[in-house]
């Protein structure tokens, strides 16, 4: 049977980001590690303890998880992100995805990422700033892998105070001036307004609206 290898704690020494903790089984088998405060707290290792392979696995862990949370808070320092895509952005700077999800819902836990809040603010700035229908607003933040009746219950929220009638007569005015009259141009702006997200009972009201500002 054989004999499990015993690590001595060299030294242990605070850092810019939490604890050091130096290992040495030999001249070349040596291990370094930076915990963060509360892991230091939890494993309590002294310089002078000697600890096993079960422990050293734990500090091993431990320290993967860590060095995954600071990447997130850099990440997050840049800009918003939902947890999945910080998930994305983890698994590219190499991080294994089971530990990119973990520590994405740490930060979640934390604070760090209120997906709820992001939703609110990027569907109503996209019906306000690039006047999209309700259709595309739902199209456009689902793509950052929210469920849809998830992203439906927060747009119900965020956009009920949205004239979505106006906005789609606005972009009638500011691409068209007024309603086309000639049919072929007529159906081509029915078609844009559509891939905009409005429905075709929005449309007709939005074009009955320009139509009567026309007249007026």
């Amino acid at each position: 049977m054989t004999e499990e290898k015993k690590y001595t704690v060299t030294k242990v020494e605070p850092t810019e980001f939490g604890y050091k903790i130096c290992l040495e089984l030999s001249d070349m088998d040596r291990y370094e590690f930076i915990l963060s405060p509360e892991q230091y707290k939890n494993h309590d290792t002294k310089a002078g303890d000697v600890i096993g392979e079960e422990e050293l696995q734990a500090l091993k862990t431990d320290m993967q998880f860590y060095s995954a949370v600071r990447r997130a808070y850099d990440i997050l320092s840049y800009g918003e992100n939902t947890k999945n895509q910080l998930v994305y952005k983890l698994v590219k700077k190499g991080f294994k995805r089971p530990l990119a999800i973990q520590v994405a819902d740490y930060m979640k836990e934390k604070g760090y990422i209120d997906e709820r809040e992001q939703l609110i603010s990027y569907s109503t700035q996209l019906a306000e700033k690039k006047h999209y229908g309700r259709e595309r607003i739902l199209a456009e933040v689902m793509k950052h892998g929210f469920s849809r009746d998830y992203v439906e219950a927060i747009l119900m929220e965020s956009l009920k105070e949205v004239d979505f009638v106006e906005n789609c007569a606005y972009l009638i005015r500011r691409k068209y001036g007024s309603v086309p009259k000639d049919i072929a141009e007529f159906k081509k702006m029915i078609a844009s307004l559509v891939r905009y997200g409005y429905s075709i009972t929005e449309v007709k009201l939005a074009v009955r609206r320009v139509t009567k500002d026309e007249n007026e």
